[in-house]
């Protein structure tokens, strides 16, 4: 089939395609407005019946919040905490529908049944559970992917401040790691199952929240999330094509139920305490070792470490407000986030706002979703340059001059830690408006169609500037400096789809087809100046600069971008199953993107898997230790679109060199980038086997993947050929990465008696994977990476991993304080000294709840792997650098006389094993208390302690990229966070 284009017109006029849309859901919403006509004729009806009753499990202890929905409407309420339901103005002929997770879900016919009191089985594995997979939703015991769920209930018993924080070691393969600490401003690292791709920043899974794909996740608030799905297969990413390989997180908000109007509030206040700090030379140790060489030292004694910290405080308010009737629900949500970081003059303060509206209308058949949500985020990142000085400052020294100005240390090209925060003023905003409207209509019995607008508006607003008394102004003679920086991005998101189920008899078939497209703008504006004669107007006045006018400057800045990228989708998704026993699951998605080169535009990516559920089978019948056992196997085929904008395009702009015409400047245009027509996205194909079980009546759940996995068409920014290429650098496909992994999930139900209840939820990932091939240049099979003063610190070379430390073998120091190094006797005298990527990631979380009295435990670990101290390697010097800088405590205890160079001398294993978070919580009794249906208090502690060997700050560092276990200067304090937090529900 010859490859379209994705030039003008994209298949189809874009124009076309998005009044279509429009005027498709304007059409559904027109007869939504038509439901009163509709739904006054059911109204009618004479409403004669209240049921009410208690809901027990299988060991007779009553069941709090267990939905009770008249069948095939969303009329219902949940049972409190007694257990107890009431349903009032049932009509005959109505019945009930009883669910809750982990359990079996069961219906009452009141004209048959005996008595309303409903007994609830134990799910294995949760089966019943209605689970998001990407374009639609499938029950649990029909999925034949490798997929993991995090529910709500999970959610509520962690504060965040993020909502990855609170998937954080609860999914096997999933790595989240926050490099930065307790940086309030800082996005956490997230990758799944491995590195994937040579691009920095290319290893992040897809996010979607309901159903729209989001790059900030300031726009969701933790407590407003209902689930995580979490797809980490081939087989089950495939439907999402060239942005499938990564694996895909899938984030479906709270929404409305029918019934009373519910007010809910959650809140927590928390601070920081800094718990490990680098050992550097105090005051005291700085004059001691001054005296001893001779070298004159201060009076003062300054802890400038401690200089660079504040008082932290945290305060999070939660509200919201849902209800609906049997034809409409609603949920309202605003939560205010008020973070001071431990580091100096850092802040965050973020105000969030989310409304859905859910309707059906002409007898049901309609439906439509609205949902919007807004958020607004002030903040200043801490300087980490700022905590580099801080270290290395002359303890001896005063921060202030006896006038009270700052003290200045320019003859050492260090500046005052404490004054370059403080002589800076930062204002940043970030903003983000998203906006999704979806509808769907019942044609027939089994099928719908339907269709979702969905927008995303998202501005940055960057405010900077730097005192002229600021000793970078003085150094260089620059009158301070003023920036202005604004970022804009727009995202349109289309969708059509077509969703159809039947089942006949022990056969259950569904299907799926969508079109989706989307189309991304992004533009950015930017200002600087020097030069200015006061510092009244801050950054709001970049004009009255004066670099920018005089002819003789150059150190100022203006500047403008603008890309876009647009995405077109076609894909379907086929579901089979048999008597719940053997299940099939196929999707394919044809998929094209503006991102790559006109001869691969588009690309076709397929997931195939299969189930077969054992237990069904006669021959397990008697096998009563076996509860429930199917076998998994899925093969998938997704895309990475990493490539940025245009970097297949050859693209003409301003050189560096200028003209002189008549006496004015002109300035020359060329061209600036090397074309690739043949660039294409990275393509992973991966097979999966797994197996779920649960036995002991249950007592044990869990489950098993094993998978493998390749990625060819690896993307590097590689050196072009000089002189014929315009630029030295060029996007190619270059090479294929394999890797393979265990995971295991392990779900136990140790004790539970009416008073007391004690789980655990365990899980364990293994992962290991080579390059198999890279493209580079002739006879050149590797490349190095992180080029550091000392040298390059890691190789990537085929038949090898990601995040090979590579360089001298260590031996000894000699008697004279000299390096003694391992004769290799080849070119570099180097070789592979260890990997900086941990094989083996756990997670482990006790639950005990005694009366109403709930302790969770959570530890996290990460094993085999290393880690380059980069602080010892540069400040563990011996005494001839002294005093130039401050040093580490233990520098000359070897007896090194020579500089640092870098070896396996300063690799340190960076095992550990972490106890994340620790909270305690008491649920109150409202049962007497009419106006309240629940409400908990708690405690907790994160961060709490690491059993490590490693003597930097921390070992848990980010786990993706090329540069792994790679523990850098910026000596960000690490700290432990208490906590204490309410929920109550009206």
């Amino acid at each position: 089939m010859k490859k379209k284009s994705l030039n003008k017109p994209f298949l189809f006029r874009e124009g076309f395609k998005q009044n279509a849309i429009v005027f498709f859901l304007s059409f559904m919403i027109v007869l939504s407005s038509q439901s009163g006509v509709f739904a006054a004729t059911g109204n009618q009806e004479k409403q004669d019946g209240t049921i009410s009753g208690i809901v027990s499990d299988s060991q007779g202890f009553t069941l709090p919040g267990v939905n009770v929905i008249v069948t095939g409407t969303t009329l219902g309420t949940t049972t409190d905490i007694d257990g107890k339901y009431t349903i009032e103005n049932l009509t005959a002929g109505q019945t009930l529908t009883f669910s809750f997770i982990g359990m079996v879900s069961q219906e009452l016919d009141p004209a048959t049944a005996t008595s309303f009191d409903i007994v609830m089985l134990d799910d294995a594995q949760g089966l019943e559970e209605v689970v998001v997979v990407g374009y639609g939703s499938m029950q649990r015991k029909q999925i034949t992917s490798s997929v993991s769920t995090v529910d709500s209930e999970t959610l509520e018993k962690k504060a965040a401040t993020t909502p990855m924080q609170l998937l954080q070691g609860k999914v096997a393969g999933l790595t989240i790691s926050r490099p930065a600490g307790s940086d309030p401003t800082a996005t956490p690292s997230i990758i799944i199952r491995g590195n994937t791709s040579l691009q920095e920043g290319a290893t992040e899974p897809l996010i979607i929240v309901n159903g729209v794909e989001v790059s900030s996740m300031d726009i969701v608030s933790p407590e407003d999330i209902e689930t995580f799905s979490v797809l980490k297969d081939g087989s089950a990413a495939a439907i999402y094509g060239s942005r499938g390989t990564n694996g895909v997180i899938i984030i479906t908000t709270k929404e409305g139920k029918t019934g009373k109007a519910t007010v809910e509030y959650s809140g927590y206040a928390s601070f920081e305490q800094v718990y490990n700090k680098p050992d550097f030379l105090t005051a005291d140790e700085y004059r001691a070792l001054g005296n001893k060489l001779s070298v004159k030292t201060g009076s003062a004694s300054t802890d400038w470490y401690n200089k660079m910290l504040q008082t932290s405080r945290n305060y999070t308010h939660n509200v919201a407000i849902s209800g609906g009737s049997a034809k409409t629900n609603y949920r309202a949500s605003v939560e205010y986030n008020d973070v001071t970081g431990i580091v100096l003059e850092s802040f965050k303060k973020r105000l969030n706002g989310r409304i859905n509206i859910n309707h059906k209308a002409i007898n049901d058949r309609l439906n439509v979703k609205a949902d919007l949500s807004a958020s607004q985020t002030r903040y200043r990142a801490p300087d980490y340059n700022a905590f580099r000085s801080a270290v290395t400052m002359d303890p001896t020294q005063a921060v202030y001059n006896e006038d009270g100005s700052y003290k200045h240390f320019s003859k050492r090209f260090i500046d005052n830690p404490v004054a370059k925060i403080k002589d800076k003023t930062q204002d940043n905003a970030h903003k983000i408006l998203l906006a999704s409207m979806y509808a769907d209509f019942k044609i027939i019995e089994g099928l719908k169609l339907g269709g979702r607008l969905a927008w995303k508006i998202e501005d940055w607003n960057i405010g900077e500037y730097e005192s002229r008394m600021s000793e970078k102004s003085l150094e260089n003679s620059e009158s301070g400096y003023a920036k202005r920086e604004a970022r804009f991005s727009y995202r349109d998101n289309y969708e059509l789809n077509a969703n159809y189920r039947k089942q006949i008899g022990k056969h259950e078939v569904s299907g799926m087809v969508n079109w989706t497209y989307e189309k991304d703008i992004y533009e950015t504006m930017l200002m600087e100046n020097r030069g200015f004669a006061s510092d009244a107007f801050l950054y709001n006045s970049i004009e009255s600069g004066s670099f920018l006018k005089d002819p003789d400057q150059s150190n100022y800045k203006m500047d403008t971008y603008k890309q876009k990228v647009e995405l077109e989708s076609y894909r379907a998704r086929l579901v089979y199953s048999y008597d719940n026993k053997y299940m099939f699951t196929g999707s394919v998605n044809r998929e094209g993107s503006s991102v790559f080169g006109k001869n691969n535009k588009w690309g076709t990516f397929f997931g195939l898997s299969g189930g077969w559920t054992i237990t069904e089978e006669n021959f397990m019948k008697d096998i009563t230790e076996i509860n429930y056992l199917k076998l998994r196997i899925g093969y998938g085929e997704t895309g990475n679109a990493g490539a940025p904008p245009y970097a297949s395009l050859a693209r003409i702009g301003q050189e560096f060199l200028s003209y002189n015409f008549r006496g004015k400047p002109i300035v020359a245009y060329g061209l600036t980038n090397n074309p690739n027509p043949n660039l294409e996205w990275e393509k992973k194909a991966e097979i999966n086997l797994g197996l779920d079980f649960a036995i002991l009546d249950n007592a044990i759940d869990g489950s098993i993947d094993v998978y493998r996995r390749k990625t060819s068409d690896l993307l590097y920014l590689l050196d072009a050929a000089l002189p014929s290429a315009v630029n030295d650098k060029v996007l190619v496909n270059i090479g294929d990465l394999y890797s393979e992994g265990i995971e295991l999930n392990l779900n136990t139900r140790n004790i539970k008696t009416e008073d007391f209840i004690w789980t655990i939820s365990f899980n364990a990932a293994y992962n290991q994977g080579k390059v198999e091939k890279l493209d580079l240049q002739a006879g050149t099979s590797y490349f190095l990476e992180d080029i550091t003063d000392l040298g390059a610190i890691y190789k990537i070379e085929e038949g090898e991993p990601f995040g090979n430390f590579y360089g001298k073998r260590f031996v000894k120091i000699d008697e004279n304080g000299k390096w003694v190094f391992k004769d290799l006797k080849n070119s570099d005298n180097k070789e592979i000294l260890g990997n900086g990527t941990p094989k083996y990631l756990i997670g482990l979380t006790n639950n005990l709840k005694y009366k109403n009295f709930s302790l969770d435990i959570f530890f996290r670990s990460a094993l085999d792997f290393k880690i380059i101290n980069q602080g010892r390697m540069f400040y563990e010097k011996n005494t001839t650098v002294f005093p130039e800088t401050n040093i580490y405590a233990t520098s000359g205890r070897n007896g090194l006389t020579e500089a640092p160079q870098y070896s396996d001398y300063y690799l340190e294993n960076g095992d550990y094993i972490k106890l994340e978070n620790i909270s305690l919580s008491y649920d109150f009794d409202v049962a007497n208390i009419n106006y309240l249906s629940s409400a908990r208090l708690y405690v907790s502690c994160s961060n709490v302690f690491t059993i490590t060997n490693y003597s930097g700050l921390t070992p848990d560092l980010t786990v993706g990229g090329l540069r792994p276990g790679s523990d850098g200067l910026n000596f960000h304090p690490v700290s432990r966070t208490f906590t204490i937090g309410a929920a109550i529900k009206f």
